[in-house]
């Protein structure tokens, strides 16, 4: 039944341009778009059709619930984001107000952050930048080895 309706329909849409282009004829123009609204109709009223129909609703609901998921995904991981730089701000801070509270304390306990960094599984920020700016590209990795003692 919906392929002779889809001929019909492909007829009658044939038939519009003939009657509208070709050989001008306002009655069987007229009757061929009644034909081609009929015919969209009754198609639409196929199970084909209502099939075919509820497949791509059903496609489609699936997709927007995946995207609707990638957003909230996206969104959080958005906003993980924005709470790891206010933790990294604030690390910042309370590293800064550590600095200027270092500059303060005694000689004493100087001595001792000293004695405990020179252990070699023990290495501050500090000296690894002081390592890593002497570091050339393409040397080996005895080359290294030797020069920064390690």
């Amino acid at each position: 039944m919906g392929t002779i309706l889809s001929l019909i329909w492909l007829a009658s849409i044939v038939c519009i341009w003939y009657f509208w282009r070709k050989k001008p004829n306002k009655k069987y123009l007229l009757t061929s778009v009644a034909a081609l609204v009929v015919s969209t109709f009754l198609y639409s009223l196929t199970p084909e059709y209502r099939a075919d129909s509820a497949k791509r609703e059903a496609e489609s609901t699936s997709k927007a619930s995946s995207k609707s998921i990638s957003k909230k995904e996206a969104s959080e991981s958005i906003s993980r984001a924005e709470a790891d730089k206010k933790e990294k701000n604030t690390a910042k801070a309370k590293s800064s107000s550590k600095k200027s509270k270092d500059t303060k304390a005694s000689s004493a306990t100087k001595v001792v952050e000293k004695t405990s960094s020179s252990k070699k599984d023990d290495v501050s920020d500090k000296q690894l930048l002081k390592r890593a700016k002497k570091l050339k590209y393409g040397m080996s990795y005895d080359e290294v080895k030797k020069n920064h003692g390690y």
